[in-house]
């Protein structure tokens, strides 16, 4: 039951960076990015098939691939939880 609970809040933080990463996306201070990739990097810790999913998108949207590449860049070592899983779906270099 505890497992099942802290699945669910761990998705709901998820969601909720997401929605707020794509809300500030709009304002002319880009943190909107860091939200998104804060968001994302729950989700990709949450579950394997998100992660596969998000590599596989990467792969085929290069325009949010570098997006997120310049957030992994960003963060560097200060927030290594983002950018390790942001590294964990970064698409295989033809």
């Amino acid at each position: 039951m505890k497992k099942l609970a802290r699945h669910v809040v761990q998705l709901s933080i998820a969601w909720l960076l997401i929605a707020m990463g794509v809300v500030f996306l709009l304002s002319p201070i880009p943190v909107g990015n860091f939200f998104f990739a804060a968001g994302l990097s729950v989700l990709i810790y949450t579950s394997d098939r998100v992660a596969s999913r998000i590599c596989a998108f990467r792969e085929r949207h290069r325009g949010l691939n570098r997006q997120l590449h310049w957030v992994e860049e960003k963060l560097g070592d200060r927030v290594k939880f983002v950018s390790a899983a942001m590294a964990k779906t970064r698409p295989v270099p033809e």
